[in-house]
């Protein structure tokens, strides 16, 4: 490739934490609650890993998220169950420049990468990317859902079950692109 000797490939640094938890409490026999969290953020240095990203012009990307639920379920009788589940998630993609890794928070984190002082760059198609990379991505989704149910048994000419439910879903996308095009996209439904 002809990499400078004095500027060697920069090694991948990937840290990940997965977390889980659950709580369930029987209340009685009639009724069973739950709680359940659980996480996985991930920081990842040096993310291009390409010989012609020389080490100033790598960058970084932070993602995961986490979860929270919790649940209820009544059983009134052998043959009724009531089953209810509240969710709620939150997860993130945040790519940046190598010089911005210090900044906090995201207005921090896109002001930063706006104001580089040795922005990317590059002159031949075969030559290597130098600078900071003068664009970034921090994507930020939350989801809610609540959703309950009612089953019946019923023995009539066999063995049957009825179900009657309700579910209610809330999504947004929050999508700040700064830098170079430096746009914003929100979405919900």
């Amino acid at each position: 490739v002809g990499r400078p000797e004095d500027q060697p490939l920069e090694p991948r640094d990937w840290k990940s934490l997965y977390w889980f938890g659950k709580l369930t409490w029987m209340a009685n026999s009639q009724n069973k609650i739950w709680f359940q969290a659980q996480g996985d953020p991930t920081w990842i240095k040096n993310v291009e890993q390409n010989a012609y990203v020389l080490p100033n012009a790598e960058s970084n990307w932070r993602q995961g998220g986490f979860s929270l639920s919790a649940g209820h379920l009544l059983t009134p009788s052998a043959r009724t169950v009531v089953q209810t589940q509240a969710y709620f998630q939150k997860s993130d993609l945040i790519y940046y420049a190598k010089d911005c890794e210090s900044a906090r928070g995201d207005d921090a984190l896109a002001d930063c990468i706006r104001n580089l002082e040795d922005p990317w760059s590059t002159w031949y198609p075969d030559d290597f990317a130098n600078g900071d990379s003068p664009y970034g991505e921090i994507s930020h989704r939350y989801r809610a859902s609540l959703q309950t149910a009612w089953t019946q048994y019923i023995t009539f000419a066999g063995e049957h079950q009825f179900k009657l439910g309700a579910q209610g879903e809330y999504l947004v996308t929050d999508d700040v692109f700064p830098g170079i095009t430096d746009w914003t996209f929100k979405a919900s439904t």
